[in-house]
């Protein structure tokens, strides 16, 4: 007889999220972004995410880390295409092209100062707090 046993965790999301709406290129909004905060994001390795599918999906990534925070811009709107059809990262925030994840442990810079600072980068159409509790792919933002 077969036994088959689920692993369920927890697992602390201790971040926030950023939905950014912007036509610029990736590198042209991280120079937007380290100008803004005074940070310097720079090119990291691609990640690779494996899909339901058999699939794999490169996915373009900035980052900067100091001590106490950790800042990650990642590209939602995928250069891939699967069956003529855009790949996006977290298909729940499809309207968004990219995420900008941050990790503090003292919460300095408070998001709400992040926020009301992009909202004055003309490289940034639109920005909005995210929720990442009401989040479906909020597994994805844990790498």
């Amino acid at each position: 007889m077969k036994k088959t046993i689920k692993l369920k965790a927890d697992y602390d999301y201790n971040f926030h999220l950023l939905g950014i709406i912007s036509k610029a290129k990736e590198y042209t909004l991280s120079w937007a972004i380290n100008n803004s905060l005074g940070i310097e994001l720079k090119k990291e390795e691609d990640l690779f995410v494996d899909i339901k599918n058999d699939k794999e999906l490169k996915v373009s990534n900035y980052g900067f880390q100091t001590e106490s925070t950790g800042y990650y811009l990642i590209k939602n709107k995928l250069e891939e295409e699967i069956e003529g059809e855009q790949v996006i990262f977290a298909p729940s925030l499809k309207t968004f092209d990219y995420i900008l994840k941050i990790e503090s442990d003292n919460n300095n810079p408070s998001i709400n100062d992040i926020y009301n600072i992009f909202r004055t980068v003309d490289q940034i159409q639109s920005v909005l707090k995210l929720d990442v509790n009401k989040i479906k792919e909020k597994e994805y933002f844990l790498l």
